[in-house]
């Protein structure tokens, strides 16, 4: 998520951290609008995932380059200007280019960067050949995140060629390319950005919840001291949010209130 000028410009990636956040969203939202600060901590974690993504694409290339494929490579630069990057990327696949690497996107105030076009023979606006889309990702398995960014690279190749590809593949860690067909999640991904649009609108409060994404959030320290300061029950080993939901019925909303709930106390849907 970033700001220009009075406008927001969002990714695929924050439909990603949407699904896995709420709170995150909103958290980004303050951030980027001056209300607050992100945290400029560290995490090691982190880094070591995305330099072996990095190294994974390196490969990928060169092994594309060692078969005798050309590439054109367009990114963003050291302006990072993505209206530019994008005009590159769309010059360079109607002049045919068989790969093109590091493609630049940026339509209807979303943005994001493809690892690869890949040239197929199926006639558009372009000529005889359209493209689809190749992403790499370490994981062994795709991810709902994964099908959502490629949706939206597909949908921008689409706006560009006028042809919607019919697949686009993740790359796995494994080498093997996972097809994801764009007509099965199509309405997923329109869905989800209506509600991503809503929450950003809105601003409804939202509460941290522990999820799986909290060992990649740079957030976490902050969400960690709230839930210290509020005494809040996700401090409770293994608790799930629906039994906070269930405990706050029977007025337990605390760690020290449900401490010191009396033994005979019942709550709906949660054994003695």
């Amino acid at each position: 998520m970033q700001r220009h000028g009075n406008k927001l410009l969002y990714a695929p990636s924050d439909l990603g951290n949407f699904i896995a956040c709420e709170h995150l969203t909103q958290l980004e939202l303050a951030a980027v609008l001056g209300e607050s600060e992100r945290p400029s901590l560290s995490n090691a974690f982190v880094d070591l995932i995305k330099r072996k993504g990095e190294e994974h694409e390196r490969n990928f290339l060169e092994a594309l380059r060692a078969e005798g494929h050309a590439l054109d490579e367009v990114g963003l630069g050291g302006d990072r200007d993505f209206a530019l990057g994008a005009a590159a990327t769309a010059a360079a696949m109607r002049a045919g280019a068989k790969y093109i690497y590091q493609a630049v996107f940026l339509i209807d105030g979303w943005h994001g960067i493809a690892d690869f076009l890949e040239r197929i023979d199926w006639p558009s606006s372009l000529g005889n050949w359209s493209y689809q889309v190749l992403d790499t990702k370490l994981a062994r398995h795709p991810r709902p995140e994964h099908a959502l960014q490629l949706c939206f690279y597909s949908h921008a190749l689409e706006q560009i060629q006028k042809v919607a590809p019919e697949v686009a593949y993740v790359v796995l860690g494994t080498r093997e390319r996972f097809p994801i067909r764009i007509a099965n999640v199509s309405a997923y991904f329109r869905r989800l950005q209506e509600r991503f649009h809503d929450a950003i609108t809105a601003r409804s409060p939202t509460t941290p919840y522990r999820c799986d994404h909290c060992l990649m959030c740079g957030y976490q320290s902050i969400c960690e001291e709230r839930w210290e300061r509020e005494d809040h029950l996700v401090r409770v080993a293994g608790i799930r949010r629906d039994q906070v939901n269930r405990l706050a019925t029977a007025d337990i909303r605390t760690l020290t209130a449900l401490a010191k709930a009396r033994a005979d106390t019942r709550v709906p849907k949660i054994p003695a």
